[in-house]
């Protein structure tokens, strides 16, 4: 950011005002990560964040087989799926969850995944399933067990009230703007910006009162935190335009650093949008973002040599250890095996799990697939077996349906 035309350099306050700003705003955000003076509202259109999502969630089992987890089998598809089973040369079992807006509950499966040679294509059927209660979006002073939009919005005016800031770039061109009538309005001759003002000093008196129901949903704070940094680099690239084209300068920046930052803080700020609260699992790519998102803090730290950047993704992990550990620390007091099967074998993990977490993570699931053998929740009878380590893939050959052993499922940490 230092390859400023130096025939204006000296010419521009503006320009030197717009280096610091560059300069310090991965230093500030890494300072002050998670302070609530970043925070400010921020829209997330629902029906844009659903287009985005990762397509890789859709993957195998099909989401057109919903109706396969939600109720119990018929007796007549019971035996079309275990025909078909027993048809497939071979087959793998994975774990799969499903929820979406509308859905008053959380589903977790154990679902085997094969080739019907009589469709012909891929089929999913569910072999185990289990419900769980929908978290609410991280306000448990709302107990409404529909939803929480309503109060939700409702602090989100209330907060946006309190801490209305102005633009970047309004500020950083606010001399060139004093001398073309748009400034200010003077103290005693605008009664609609006293107005504003008094509005302004009520809500900040207030705001000891809201910002605590606000910081309820950590995941909402973070997401409008990735927002607003990332705003901040794209505004003021912007502003140095605007500047450069007001009054006719060259431009020659060098824009990489912004273009670094940009792409780190889009990743976080992307990533962070599909959190619901601070209760987990809520939707399919909850818990593979976050463990992703660690693990992308933790390369970047490795290999890049940026001091500012090192600083913000140790801020940054340390922030996750503190807020995430239910299911980053197999150690933590609120440590869930739920938490875990959601992320362990998911088709949108692609990040690979630490050696303790991962071994946690497979002993955890089997237990959970023996307790629902036990209690009947299975289409197959399993029969005790010692446990043993074979291919993941399983044969009708080599394993007869009346062998089949989930204990003796070897699982890979991709």
């Amino acid at each position: 950011m230092n390859k400023v035309n130096t025939q204006f350099q000296s010419e521009s306050p503006q320009l030197h005002l717009l280096k610091g700003a560059i300069e310090g705003l991965m230093q500030s955000f890494a300072t002050n990560f998670m302070n609530p003076r970043y925070v400010i509202s921020r829209e997330v259109s629902k029906i844009d964040m659903w287009l985005t999502l990762d397509r890789i969630a859709d993957c195998l089992p099909s989401r057109n087989t919903l109706k396969k987890w939600v109720v119990d089998y018929s007796t007549k598809v019971k035996k079309n799926i275990i025909a078909s089973l027993k048809a497939a040369m071979n087959f793998f079992v994975t774990m799969d969850i499903w929820s979406q807006p509308g859905l008053d509950k959380f589903y977790l499966g154990v679902v085997a995944v094969f080739y019907n040679p009589k469709s012909p294509r891929i089929q999913a059927a569910a072999l185990a399933c289990r419900d769980f209660p929908r978290p609410q979006t991280g306000l448990p002073e709302y107990p409404r067990p529909e939803r929480t939009d309503d109060a939700y919005v409702e602090i989100e005016l209330d907060i946006e009230k309190a801490y209305k800031e102005s633009d970047d770039d309004e500020e950083l061109l606010s001399d060139n703007e004093s001398d073309d009538g748009n400034g200010p309005a003077e103290e005693n001759g605008d009664p609609q910006a006293e107005k504003e003002d008094d509005v302004y000093d009520s809500e900040q008196e207030n705001f000891p009162r809201v910002f605590p129901k606000r910081m309820a949903c950590i995941a909402h704070a973070l997401n409008i935190i990735f927002h607003k940094i990332l705003d901040c680099a794209l505004l003021l690239k912007s502003a140095i335009i605007s500047v450069c084209q007001e009054h006719v300068w060259g431009i020659d920046f060098d824009w990489a650093d912004v273009k670094k930052i940009v792409r780190f803080l889009k990743l976080l700020a992307m990533t962070t949008t599909y959190l619901e609260g601070n209760l987990y699992p809520t939707t399919a790519s909850v818990i593979p973002s976050i463990l992703s998102l660690k693990e992308h803090f933790q390369i970047t730290k490795e290999k890049d040599r940026d001091a500012s950047m090192r600083r913000l993704c140790e801020v940054g992990i340390t922030e996750m250890k503190k807020r995430f550990g239910s299911f980053m620390d197999v150690k933590h007091d609120k440590f869930h095996q739920i938490n875990l099967i959601c992320s362990l074998l998911h088709p949108s993990k692609t990040l690979e799990l630490t050696g303790e977490l991962f071994q946690e993570g497979k002993r955890r699931l089997l237990d959970f697939i023996r307790r629902e053998i036990a209690e009947g929740n299975c289409l197959i009878k399993v029969p005790e077996a010692k446990p043993i380590e074979v291919t993941p893939y399983l044969t009708t050959e080599t394993h007869p349906q009346s062998k089949w052993d989930f204990s003796r499922l070897k699982f890979f940490n991709p």
